[in-house]
């Protein structure tokens, strides 16, 4: 693998933690409680980006997220998922690092 290969997913992987730590305050901003949002994860694999829950907030997360009988549906998670832009300037951030 050569060096920008391993640079990308080295970069790749290293934005997963720091994608989780925005999501969880996007969500707190959108009006979760901070307990059911610190329980959101964003995980890399297979070239691709995961978000998962803790199963103690399971179910509180899918009500904000998808709503329930008591409250309307958020989307937070969904919405997080398409700011590209912002996850695509951490990339570049994390890549330039790896790659000096």
């Amino acid at each position: 693998m050569d060096l920008f290969s391993k640079a990308i997913k080295s970069a790749a992987i290293k934005l997963a933690p720091r994608l989780t730590r925005t999501l969880v305050q996007y969500a707190i901003a959108d009006g979760w409680e901070p307990r059911v949002a610190k329980g959101l994860k964003v995980t890399y694999k297979d070239k691709r980006y995961y978000f998962s829950v803790n199963e103690s907030v399971k179910d509180k997360a899918f009500a904000y997220e998808y709503g329930d009988g008591s409250s309307t549906p958020k989307g937070t998670v969904r919405r997080f998922g398409n700011l590209n832009d912002m996850a695509g300037k951490e990339f570049v951030v994390i890549f330039k690092k790896e790659v000096k």
